[in-house]
């Protein structure tokens, strides 16, 4: 029911107070929508590593994380 006048708007007040409840259940339901990330590597990068008794050096072959284009950790 609407109300064709201002003088209506007591007798009309629960009828918007609920339309304005509902908006407001419906934009938080839009708001909590989650997105999806994209990840990605990067390009093969070759790094020396000390093994476990430190006197030699190995090479290792590594690529970073690409996560919604950042790079992590």
């Amino acid at each position: 029911m609407l109300c064709p006048s201002a003088l209506m708007l007591a007798k009309c007040f629960p009828t918007w107070l609920l339309i304005g409840v509902m908006v407001c259940m419906i934009w938080g339901q839009c708001v909590a929508v989650t997105k999806p990330h994209v990840i990605a590597f990067g390009k093969w990068n070759s790094t020396k590593w000390p093994n476990a008794t430190g006197q030699k050096l190995l090479e290792l072959k590594v690529r970073p994380l690409f996560v919604d284009t950042r790079q992590t950790e």
